[in-house]
């Protein structure tokens, strides 16, 4: 997820092996356009640049977002408690069986079971599921990131057990980590190996006290674009989209109440890492330690 763009950095934008890279190339032209337009206001140039990158495929993914990631993004928050207002206010019908079940059920942890995969990742008690969309200052809605396929929270930087073994390679810093594998406790990162590649990210984790700490969980289903197209496309603002993964560093103060911005990982760093796929199985845990399904195959269970 890039609020702000945590995940953007200048090795990463103009690094010479992204540059070399096509998907490097393209993206620099439209971060460049974009940029040029980002301080304009009113914002109505920005539609003339999503048609030079591909305007009836980015309002595709606009629409799609809006109809099927919201209402995901809907469920989940109720399941972990949230207001109802909000399912009222978005229009988005939830069955009254899905309602019970929200009344009774607040997700406190999600756990995640698959090959070589075994991670408890605990919640803050306002942990709070958001999609892509954001909102300007002046009240502009706009998406930082297209296509966004995730519905995302920030968990509680102390509570993080197990392992987890990434799903897909993880480009960073000028370099691919291919088998990349992190054990947790108590919510740290204790060890960090990988096929190739381990010694950058552990460099990039040790520049401050946050970087081996949890600062994003992102839930992905199979439904999305650019999961089926099983491509790696070496930019974390595309492989994103493709599978749940966790972020070690910075947290999104969007994801909680103010009672829990005092309890978010801060850090310099925002690393996201790709952790889903069919194989893996993900369960939220309800305070009282009830298991609920959440996706199973890569597709929702609520």
């Amino acid at each position: 997820m890039v609020g702000g763009f945590p995940c953007l950095d200048n090795n990463d934008v103009g690094g010479t092996a992204l540059s070399r890279h096509p998907v490097g190339q393209l993206r620099q032209v439209v971060l460049g356009q974009l940029l040029e337009f980002a301080l304009v206001e009113p914002w109505e140039p920005f539609d003339a640049v999503l048609r030079e990158v591909g305007h009836q495929l980015l309002t595709g993914v606009i629409e799609r977002d809006m109809a099927n990631r919201q209402e995901k993004m809907l469920v989940l928050e109720e399941v972990t408690g949230a207001d109802d207002d909000i399912v009222g206010t978005a229009g988005v019908d939830v069955d009254d069986e899905t309602l019970e079940l929200a009344e009774l059920r607040a997700i406190d942890a999600i756990h995640l079971e698959g090959p070589g995969t075994d991670l408890t990742v605990g919640l803050l008690p306002t942990s709070h599921w958001n999609g892509g969309g954001d909102e300007t200052v002046d009240g502009i809605l706009h998406m930082a990131n297209l296509p966004t396929e995730e519905v995302f929270t920030s968990p509680d930087p102390q509570r993080a057990e197990g392992v987890v073994r990434a799903t897909k390679p993880l480009y960073t810093q000028g370099r691919i980590i291919d088998g990349l594998t992190v054990r947790f406790e108590e919510g740290r990162a204790v060890q960090v190996d990988a096929d190739s590649g381990a010694e950058t990210l552990r460099a990039l984790l040790d520049q401050d006290d946050g970087g081996t700490r949890l600062g994003e969980l992102a839930l992905v289903d199979r439904e999305g674009r650019i999961g089926p197209l099983d491509t790696v496309f070496y930019d974390t603002l595309l492989d994103e989209n493709a599978a749940s993964h966790i972020a070690l560093g910075s947290a999104y103060e969007s994801a909680v109440d103010e009672s829990d911005t005092d309890r978010l990982n801060r850090s310099t760093i925002h690393v996201d890492f790709m952790i889903g796929s069919p194989e893996v199985d993900v369960t939220g845990i309800t305070r009282d330690g009830e298991r609920v399904p959440v996706l199973r195959d890569s597709s929702w269970q609520l």
